[in-house]
């Protein structure tokens, strides 16, 4: 944000944009909108742009993805070892 125009750039919804806060800058300075919403449009904006593109994977750290596959395999471990009745599997009455 400008603080001395009160401009500001953001966007949201990005899935492989490797540095986010580059588009922003981008808005910030070159648009007149204030916010951009990722749809199918983002990635051939982000190559317009040059701005550059990753896989999603990447954009989580192996410390951030460490807990996430352990609560994976400890969620496998225990619905495997346990049969689930009717009232636990439905989402919904």
């Amino acid at each position: 944000m400008d603080g001395a125009s009160l401009r500001a750039g953001a966007a949201a919804g990005l899935h492989r944009l490797k540095n986010p806060i580059r588009l922003a800058r981008k808005i910030l300075e070159q648009c007149p909108h204030m916010m951009l919403i990722a749809d199918a449009r983002t990635d051939a904006s982000a190559k317009m742009l040059a701005l550059p593109l990753c896989k999603p994977e990447e954009l989580v750290s192996e410390a951030e993805w460490q807990p996430i596959s352990a609560a994976a395999r400890m969620n496998t471990r225990r619905s495997s070892s346990r049969p689930r009745n009717k009232a636990q599997s439905a989402p919904w009455p």
